[in-house]
C-alpha cells in the first residue's frame, strides 16, 4: 500500500525519526514520487546526515524505476531536470553511478549476464 501524502497529511512539524521511516516505507513501496516529495518537505532545520548523496540516491533510483517500467522519454527528461546536475555535485562517485544509471537506457536487461543485471 503506497503512503498517500498530501499538504493535509504533512504533520506541522516533522521530527528526524518519522520523517525518516515516512521516507523509507515509501521508498520500500516503490513510491519513489512520494519519496521525492518528502524529501523536499522541510525539516524545520533539521540536519540530515549525508543529505547530497541521499537525495541524489533517490533521484537515481526514480530514473531507474522510470527505464523499468518502459517510461524512457519520461526517464531520459527527469535526468536532464533533476538528475544531471545533482551527478556533478553530490559526491565523487556520483557522476560514475549516474552514468551506470543512464546506460540502462541503451541497454536492454539480457538475463543474468548482462553488464548491467544488477540494475535491473
Amino acid at each position: 500500500m503506497a503512503l498517500q501524502l498530501t499538504v493535509a497529511t504533512y504533520p506541522a512539524r516533522w521530527c528526524w525519526r518519522c520523517w525518516r521511516q515516512a521516507l523509507r516505507r515509501a521508498v520500500l513501496d516503490g513510491d519513489l514520487e512520494t519519496a521525492l516529495r518528502l524529501w523536499d518537505h522541510d525539516l524545520a532545520g533539521v540536519a540530515v546526515p549525508d543529505r547530497a548523496a541521499l537525495q541524489f540516491r533517490l533521484k537515481r533510483q526514480h530514473f531507474i524505476e522510470l527505464v523499468r517500467a518502459g517510461q524512457t522519454k519520461d526517464a531520459i527528461a527527469f535526468a536532464r531536470e533533476a538528475l544531471s546536475a545533482d551527478a556533478a555535485t553530490a559526491f565523487p562517485e556520483a557522476y560514475a553511478e549516474f552514468r551506470r544509471a543512464f546506460a540502462l537506457v541503451a541497454f536492454a536487461p539480457q538475463g543474468p549476464t548482462s553488464l548491467f543485471a544488477d540494475e535491473w
